[in-house]
């Protein structure tokens, strides 16, 4: 009873310091458990609404099928279903605006249970003469039901009525195959499918297949006879669901949750052993006597070292049980923003007991080892020497600068406290240091995605607009083509291949490129390295995560199955290897592409150069061999948009997560420095210092460590974007990112730093007015 007399006591007596151990541990375990639940509940719903609509197991393009054929395709062992469709890209005019594309597909209406259906938000599915649209595209559109659109293709018009609105498992981030945005200037639509055949003149025929594969089936299992029995249809790509593009965007934004919280937690309960350890150190110092006076009457070292780690274990029982419950909330108020920005069905609130078990081990433990490293020494003490007080530090003996005295007092008073007081003045420094870096990474980690994706538009894609071709035309003719319409000022030729890649036992898909020597509007850029490459004039120029992929280095031959040459390998060497963030990439010479397929040289794609691409769109939309023609900038501001949208909501909350770092680690280093100053201070309070006065002193000191705290700041917040590097890089297909940080974000988190400074040397300054003078004076050092 006594002991614990003793410890509420000390406790309460150290509440603020406490309680800022208690606010960085809850903060951390509410890190982990909100981010980490979230994860787990997006997860979850992405999978609920996967099985609930039956979204597709592996996916394919083909030049056309009958529906009898597609079907005959489930015969195939492992296959449980097939759905074939017909798919247009579509030329939208709206307000005069001819800028607006959509990706229909065919709905069958007397097909009972398609695969990847669509789940319909207002009105119902389209009859015959109507058009079913995705909700962002309708949203950004300012559309109603009833309205009539007009859609182009092929120099077929029709002017379908908009019966209702609809969200679909394929394209959750609303951005897929045949799709150029984010569903503000393109989406996608459903229409009937005699409709949908006319758009794309498909004579009845589907040109895209979903496949749902048996239970236990793995789509690398089915995926070479799938290409047998495909081929003789035109397969033009075949991938399966973990490459499907709205699949892929919207689960690594969700998976990667996880590691984000991984990651901010043990930054929380790093500092919060830190602080318990500096916390402890002190009380142990303050309690010497008490502790001589207990070994005296035979109480064992170990006893009195439990006693302390109880301070440890209490407070990170009562910082996890809060996190704990702050998580529960964090995560379904976080999830609940998701599920609304991104129209999914909502699930059953998932609980994961184990993670909140590990949790408040993780919470426990945390405060158990910075009592045990702040407590260690009670071992040591012999009666004897823990009753008398520690002997004074020896000073040396210094001549007086002649600089010192041409400094202010509150300057001088302030170098000297910092000099002589190194351990807690390192402490401060270390503090803000810390807060510096995590209020550096966290202004900076919103602009990851946007570095990893605007890279594209500012560095690669150095076009207007793109133009795709139905079928490929010789690269003289199709450049001459384009060049001669007056509106295109200029135009590049590319071939654009999805190709399989072997290298020894390991392949996978990419995307090949194929590049004129002289390409200005579509460059190699390494993002890494911050330079461009040069088209290679042999072999090919793999993109990083390509490499990774296959285990492959530059003079590695590997071998290329593509579509023009049926399931010949052709062998190709690397000959250069680009540190792209994105993507499995390989880019080759044009004429070296074509000659190896075993044609001549042609191209699929056209890079336009333009001041009015609208006009253009408008000219090209009934061109014949015009399969999709999209603008730049209207993509990469939909892009823009969309991950505001996306990633807007983890960079409001991770900068409030900063902040709380920052402001906890100050305010508990301020509190622990007052308590130790706090006889300091009330002396110079006798000797008539207002508490004004000795602010200053401790505002020119904690401007002097934070500056300096500032310097290995800067190194500290890109090892942090390094280890969420490392940590992203753990969850399979995670793009990577460059760990440089630009400087703006170094300025946001020095101003931060500076207020919160502030902020708690205001409070710290009133607790300097509430000092009880006489109490302090009379308690023994």
């Amino acid at each position: 009873m006594i002991l614990l007399k003793k410890a509420l006591r000390s406790i309460w007596r150290g509440k603020r310091s406490y309680a800022a151990c208690i606010a960085l541990i809850a903060l951390g375990v509410a890190s982990y458990v909100g981010f980490t639940l979230t994860s787990i509940q997006l997860l979850a719903t992405l999978d609920s609404m996967y099985e609930t609509q039956q979204f597709g197991d592996a996916f394919a393009t083909v030049g056309g099928i009958s529906q009898a054929n597609a079907a005959s395709l489930a015969r195939i062992e492992g296959i449980r279903q097939v759905t074939a469709r017909t798919t247009a890209d579509v030329t939208v005019l709206h307000d005069g605006d001819a800028s607006l594309t959509l990706y229909v597909l065919s709905y069958d209406e007397n097909d009972d249970a398609p695969l990847s259906r669509f789940l319909i938000l207002e009105g119902e599915a389209p009859g015959r003469g109507e058009i079913l649209l995705s909700n962002n595209f309708f949203t950004a559109q300012g559309l109603s039901l009833g309205d009539t659109i007009s859609i182009l293709s092929d120099g077929k018009q029709l002017r379908p009525v908009i019966s209702g609105v609809a969200i679909s498992p394929e394209y959750t981030s609303e951005v897929g195959e045949g799709m150029t945005g984010d569903g503000f200037s393109s989406g996608y639509a459903y229409m009937p499918e005699a409709e949908v055949s006319t758009l794309a003149k498909s004579d009845g025929l589907a040109n895209h297949l979903t496949f749902l594969l048996e239970e236990g089936v793995d789509y690398k299992d089915i995926e070479p006879l799938l290409e047998d029995s495909l081929g003789r249809y035109g397969l033009k790509s075949l991938y399966g669901r973990e490459d499907h593009p709205g699949h892929y965007s919207t689960w690594i934004s969700f998976a990667s949750l996880s590691s984000t919280a991984g990651m901010i937690s043990f930054i929380f309960l790093t500092v919060a052993i830190l602080v318990l350890y500096i916390l402890l150190r002190r009380v142990i110092e303050q309690e010497r006597t008490q502790i001589g006076t207990l070994k005296a009457f035979g109480l064992s070292g170990g006893k009195i070292l439990l006693l302390y780690l109880g301070y440890g274990g209490v407070t990170g029982f009562t910082g996890g049980l809060i996190g704990v419950l702050a998580g529960l909330g964090i995560a379904k108020w976080f999830s609940g923003i998701y599920l609304t920005v991104l129209f999914m069905p909502a699930v059953p609130m998932v609980t994961d007991i184990p993670l909140l078990i590990t949790a408040m081990a993780l919470s426990v433990g945390a405060g158990l080892a910075g009592a045990a490293m702040g407590a260690r020494r009670i071992l040591a003490l012999s009666p004897a020497e823990a009753m008398r007080p520690a002997a004074p530090t020896m000073m040396k003996k210094k001549k007086p600068r002649e600089s010192a005295a041409v400094l202010p007092p509150a300057i001088s008073m302030a170098l000297r406290g910092i000099t002589r007081s190194k351990f807690r003045s390192g402490f401060v420094a270390g503090g803000m240091a810390f807060s510096f870096s995590v209020l550096v990474f966290m202004s900076s980690y919103g602009s990851i995605m946007t570095d990893m994706v605007m890279v594209q538009f500012e560095k690669i894609q150095l076009y207007d607009m793109k133009l795709s071709l139905k079928e490929p035309r010789s690269f003289t003719q199709a450049v001459q083509s384009a060049g001669a319409v007056p509106e295109i000022e200029a135009a590049e030729g590319i071939l654009e291949l999805s190709v399989e890649i072997y290298h020894d036992h390991l392949h996978t898909d990419a995307a090949l490129t194929g590049l004129d020597q002289n390409s200005e509007m579509r460059r190699i850029y390494d993002s890494s390295e911050l330079k461009y490459l040069p088209v290679p004039e042999q072999g090919a120029t793999i993109s990083r995560p390509l490499a990774d992929k296959l285990a492959a280095r530059v003079g590695d031959t590997l071998e290329i199955v593509a579509a023009p040459t049926g399931d010949k390998r052709l062998p190709v060497t690397v000959t250069g290897i680009v540190g792209e963030n994105m993507g499995s990439s390989a880019y080759m010479e044009l004429g070296q592409l074509c000659g190896l397929l075993g044609g001549d040289k042609t191209v699929n794609s056209l890079l336009l150069k333009t001041s009015d691409p609208p006009a253009v769109k408008t000219l090209l939309a009934e061109a014949k061999n015009v399969d999709t023609l999209s603008d730049q900038q209207e993509l990469r501001q939909a892009t823009q948009t969309s991950l505001d949208s996306t990633y807007g909501v983890n960079v409001g909350i991770f900068s409030i997560i900063g902040l709380g770092i920052a402001f906890a680690i100050i305010a508990s280093s301020a509190s622990i420095s007052l308590s130790e100053r706090s006889r300091e201070y009330a002396t110079l309070r006798v000797l008539g210092m207002s508490p004004g006065e000795i602010g200053k002193i401790m505002v020119f000191e904690y401007l002097l460590l934070t500056v300096a705290g500032f310097m290995p700041g800067i190194p500290m917040a890109v090892g942090l974007r390094s280890l969420l590097m490392l940590a992203m890089g753990s969850v399979d297909g995670a793009p990577s990112f460059s760990p440089a940080i630009a400087p703006v974000h170094f300025v946001v988190g020095a101003a931060i730093c500076l207020i919160t400074v502030a902020i708690a040397n205001i409070s710290s300054i009133r607790q300097i007015a509430r000092l009880e003078m006489t109490d302090v004076l009379k308690e023994r050092e």
